[in-house]
């Protein structure tokens, strides 16, 4: 088994900030902007993860 949670835990972190930065430039409004990308980018990496979990729960059934 691949222990991915130290590359989840970069990749999120990493891509976050980013995510983050890019989407609350576009906005006048910056920490409305900023809160909903958290929630957004928040629901993306929680929903990509469940499913990486349970491919990997499968693959190893």
């Amino acid at each position: 088994m691949i222990d991915i949670y130290p590359i989840k835990n970069v990749i999120i972190e990493k891509y976050t900030y980013i995510y983050l930065w890019v989407y609350s430039s576009r906005f006048e409004n910056k920490p409305a902007s900023i809160f909903i990308m958290g929630m957004y980018v928040s629901f993306y990496a929680a929903l990509f993860y469940s499913v990486a979990c349970n491919v990997l729960a499968y693959l190893s059934y």
